[in-house]
């Protein structure tokens, strides 16, 4: 870990900021604020929607100086992204949250190597994808409504580096669940293990699309499919003790 990133932690321990906006929302659906585009939703710097410190540490010790990191979202591990990468692009539609964690980073750390992308990922990806941006590392922790996660993970392994590192946070919401079954049986990525609900694999190869050769499509025998659903249980019903402690 480097001397700056480790600089970010202490910060935000220290700091504690507020970058995300209070919505009066019934079903907590904060990602409905933006199906019109890019804005300012709510007051801004009202809460904190922060990733696990066990993650930051994780993202602190795994981005490098060289490196160039994406994220769908925003947040503390913006912050700590920007400090460990060489460059940490963000693609977020809350325009008030990523003026407020670039003015925090800039009063901070002297500054950092942050690409905003301020729009939803469905409409900045596909446009990264098309460009000469190649990135190490990807975390998806943006809108996790379905099916953010699968797009936002289809684009982001078109720009990810062979043996890059892919992050799925929150998987305990089904939509990110999703992703995660899938790629447990990609030959293109391995799983590297998890940290707490959020899910870091490794990409050691190219994707191949053909539906009739992926395993999730494969018709499972009966003690299969039941060992899977079982594993599946099991494995949600440990990230909902982590979440919820």
């Amino acid at each position: 870990m480097t001397d700056r990133a480790m600089r970010a932690l202490e910060l935000l321990d220290a700091e504690r900021p507020q970058f995300h906006p209070e919505l009066d929302v019934s079903d907590g659906a904060l990602e409905d604020s933006f199906k019109d585009g890019p804005q300012a939703a709510g007051t801004p710097g009202q809460r904190s929607y922060a990733i696990s410190r066990e993650v930051l540490e994780f993202l602190a010790e795994s981005a490098k100086p060289g490196q160039i990191s994406l994220e769908t979202g925003g947040g503390y591990t913006t912050v700590v992204l920007a400090a460990a990468s060489g460059q940490h692009v963000v693609v977020n539609p809350d325009t008030s949250s990523n003026a407020l964690i670039e003015a925090f980073c800039e009063e901070h750390l002297g500054g950092a190597n942050i690409r905003v992308e301020s729009g939803s990922s469905d409409s900045v990806l596909p446009r990264l994808a098309d460009s000469d941006l190649r990135i190490d590392l990807a975390l998806i922790d943006g809108n996790h409504s379905y099916p953010f996660p699968t797009v936002d993970f289809h684009y982001a392994d078109q720009i990810l580096n062979s043996d890059g590192l892919l992050l799925l946070d929150n998987t305990e919401i089904r939509a990110v669940d999703i992703v995660v079954e899938y790629l447990t049986s990609e030959p293109a990525y391995e799983l590297v293990r998890h940290i707490r609900n959020c899910a870091v694999f490794r990409k050691v190869g190219d994707r191949s699309l053909g539906w009739m050769g992926q395993s999730i499509n494969q018709i499972e025998s009966g003690d299969v499919a039941v060992d899977r659903l079982l594993t599946t249980m099991a494995g949600r019903m440990r990230q909902t003790v982590h979440y919820n402690a």
